[in-house]
Order: C-alpha cells, then structure tokens, then sequence
C-alpha cells in the first residue's frame, strides 16, 4: 500500500515540474501536500500529518493563488492631467496592446503618488507615467525618436522584468513619445 502511495507522490511530483499552468502546478502541490499527509498517518505520525495537511495543502496554495492573482495585473499611475491615458488615446493604446503581449490586465489609476520611491513597495504599483517637464518640443504629438521631442515619462523600478520589457517595446517603437526613468528603491522602515 505505502509503495503506491510513494510511487503516485513521485508521479504528482513530475507533473508538477513540466506543468505549463501556474495553477495546475499549485493544485498539484496541494495534491501532493494531501498524500504526503497520508504517509505521514500511516507512518503512524499524526501530528506532523495534520500539520502537512494544514499548511501544506492549504495555506501555502491560498498564498500562490493570492500572488498570482496579483500578478495578473498592470496597475498604472496616470499623473498626466491630459487625456493621454484615457481610453483610445495613445498612451493607453500602448500600454493596452503591452499588457495584452504579456497577458496582464491593464489597471490606471488617476491619483497622485505622495513619495515615488515608496510607491513600489506599498501600493504594487507597476508605472507613474508623468508630463515630460524637460519637454522643449511642440504642443502636438509627433513622430520622432530624438529625445528632445519625448512628450511623457514612463517611471519603473529597475528590478522589475515587466519595466524591462516595457523599454524594449518603447525602444522598438518609431512612434516614441516617451522617456523612460528608472526610480530606486529605498529601504522602508514599516
């Protein structure tokens, strides 16, 4: 009986590595978590399986789903005050068609951060983008790659790999009308 039990962990546990679904993977680890619980029983370990089964295969998949259900989200600052990131705008269009390259939801916000290097860490804000104040160019949008004709400022922390992927499609983009500026995080004392 124990060996069946072993060799399904070790099938569950295989599943779980080429499992292309995040969750999948995170319901076959609380498959495995609940087997594991069993052995434990019947090792005659009681305490420790009802630990495994507590934490293990409900806990620490609740706090999965959790994150990844955070991750699903591009949440974004607009403290613009034009139109730029109002729904079939440039800005928005944008960062739609990004959001929708890397299978996020595209969340803007209109509020106005207090402390930019804070902002990160506390509200799981991915981007600020900001009215250019270098900006020398005209009124209009236009088409240019020269950094004096940057009209916005997209703002992301530099150890995100979602800003990273952002700058490159900016870089790609013949159509640029925004810079790009890397904020550092700070050490927070909450």
């Amino acid at each position: 009986m124990r060996i069946i039990f072993l060799s399904f962990i070790l099938l569950v546990i295989l599943a779980i590595i080429f499992s292309k679904s995040t969750l999948r993977a995170i319901i076959l680890l609380s498959v495995f978590s609940m087997i594991s619980s069993l052995m434990y029983y019947l090792y005659q370990a009681p305490d420790v399986a009802m630990a495994e089964l507590a934490i293990g295969a409900a806990i620490v998949p609740l706090i999965y789903v959790i994150s990844i259900t955070r991750q699903k989200k591009y949440i974004v600052v607009n403290n613009t005050q034009d139109h730029f990131l109002d729904h079939g705008m440039a800005g928005y269009m944008l960062l739609a068609h990004f959001c929708k390259q890397q299978n996020l939801d595209l969340v803007i916000l209109d509020e106005a951060p207090t402390q930019e290097t804070f902002l990160f860490s506390r509200k799981d804000i991915d981007l600020i983008v900001d009215v250019d104040k270098d900006y020398h160019g005209q009124d209009e949008l236009i088409c240019s790659t020269k950094p004096s004709d940057k009209r916005y400022v997209f703002k992301g922390s530099p150890s995100s790999y979602i800003f990273h992927a952002l700058v490159e499609t900016l870089q790609q983009d013949p159509c640029s009308f925004a810079r790009i500026m890397s904020i550092e995080e700070e050490e927070t004392h909450d």
